[in-house]
């Protein structure tokens, strides 16, 4: 899925860091949207696309695309479609238009399909490394939480990040891993320039 991301169209994106979990207050840094130009005599070509290793087929009722975790709906969900766990599968978000590379300061992360009685079924992300496009990793280690979690540390310039799954806490009922909202923020005096 990719998306146009003017100064109208809010942005969500990508999760988490074994540093600093911050669930009450999110502090430091801004959700990429913020730092985008806000004049109206002009629009802002910026595109943040959404793609995944795998994806769990539509049902009659709800799709599972990589998209749903930048709609701000946590009752939707990215859900990996391998059979098992989904250790290894993966998602990622990668930059592209005005600005093709983000100081990505912050991430949060909504793991698990985290509506209603759905959290408990499926799986959850325990376990994750975040990799940017420089070749930065980082390990994630999340809470068994349907409540956004943040990560906060020193800004990384990335075209491209992607989080990968490496362990579970396992659904009572479905063998899917899921991952219903990512959040991507950059420093809190970033802001995006229109070129000359």
């Amino acid at each position: 899925m990719k998306r146009l991301c003017g100064h109208r169209l809010i942005i969500l994106a990508l999760s988490l860091l074994t540093f600093t979990l911050l669930t009450a207050e999110p502090a430091l840094g801004k959700k990429i949207f913020d730092a985008l130009p806000r004049s109206t005599d002009y629009d802002f070509p910026f595109y943040m696309e959404y793609t995944a290793s795998s994806i769990l087929p539509a049902s009659q009722v709800a799709t599972y695309a990589p998209g749903n975790v930048d709609d701000e709906d946590p009752n939707t969900a990215w859900v990996e479609g391998v059979s098992g766990h989904g250790l290894g599968e993966w998602i990622q978000v990668e930059f592209s238009g005005e600005a093709s590379e983000v100081p990505i300061a912050k991430i949060g992360l909504i793991t698990g399909y985290a509506k209603g009685d759905k959290f408990k079924q499926n799986n959850r992300v325990k376990k994750a490394l975040l990799v940017f496009s420089n070749g930065q990793r980082i390990a994630l280690d999340l809470a068994d939480t349907p409540k956004m979690q943040y990560f906060n540390f020193e800004p990384v310039p990335a075209s491209q990040v992607r989080l990968i799954i490496e362990d579970v806490y396992p659904g009572t009922k479905w063998d899917d891993t899921c991952i219903s909202e990512i959040e991507l923020h950059v420093p809190e005096d970033f802001f995006f320039k229109p070129s000359e």
